[in-house]
């Protein structure tokens, strides 16, 4: 009787083992889902290369890039994805270099041509990666899309060239004062003083008129800005 009690309970104790490593084994699988579907939810592109330029892994944003599903992008080689010469040899050097140096390396305004035919900028980081199987290092990298901010900034720069040639090539005198201080002024104001714009600026205001003139030109400033009718021309 007691040793068929011993054999159950060894019995027992199997299964629970074997339960236990089934148990972490289904964990371990809905981790890595967990992982794969983090990584595709991520709007970056994120990529492992080898060092003759073969895709080892990629996420979803770089299947939209390229216009291809995920699972016949890995393993594909770029330059079966890149058209352009001149970015295919820019990236193939950028990974050669961050797995020979086995440094990380940071580039800005990275110019990359999409599926269709689109150029786009990007911000880059590529970061040396050791494969814990096979020991051979490669390139990872995640690229951020900059293009809207960069036409943005664009725009804005454009902008802002428009209004500075404006002021400066217009026929009316502009100054901005800070207690009576000159802090900007166009070429041609500097010219109805008689002066040259640098010499004008951080000028002090009274230096060039009376201080009575200052003050009804002061008076006008207050009336106008409270909206209140004042001449529109005066000495």
């Amino acid at each position: 009787m007691t040793k068929k009690k011993e054999s159950l309970s060894v019995k027992k104790g199997g299964d629970s083992i074997e339960e236990n490593a089934k148990t972490s084994n289904q964990k371990y699988i809905q981790n890595q889902q967990r992982l794969r579907q983090i990584l595709d939810l991520v709007p970056h592109m994120i990529f492992l290369k080898d060092y003759d330029g073969k895709v080892l892994m990629a996420n979803k944003a770089c299947s939209d890039f390229y216009n291809i599903d995920t699972k016949q992008l890995v393993y594909k080689n770029i330059e079966e994805l890149h058209d352009s010469k001149e970015e295919l040899k820019r990236i193939l050097l950028e990974d050669q270099s961050v797995i020979n140096n086995k440094k990380r390396i940071e580039l800005d305004n990275v110019t990359l041509t999409d599926s269709s035919g689109e150029k786009r900028v990007y911000k880059s980081t590529k970061i040396p990666f050791t494969d814990p199987l096979t020991q051979k290092i490669g390139s990872l990298g995640i690229s951020i899309d900059v293009t809207e901010q960069k036409n943005t900034e664009k725009s804005e720069n454009e902008a802002k060239e428009k209004y500075r040639l404006l002021v400066e090539r217009g026929n009316d005198g502009i100054i901005i004062l800070q207690n009576e201080k000159i802090v900007f002024t166009n070429n041609q104001a500097a010219r109805i003083f008689g002066t040259d714009q640098k010499e004008f600026l951080n000028k002090n205001i009274t230096d060039f008129i009376g201080r009575t003139e200052y003050k009804e030109i002061t008076e006008n400033y207050l009336l106008n800005i409270k909206n209140k009718q004042v001449d529109s021309f005066y000495e």
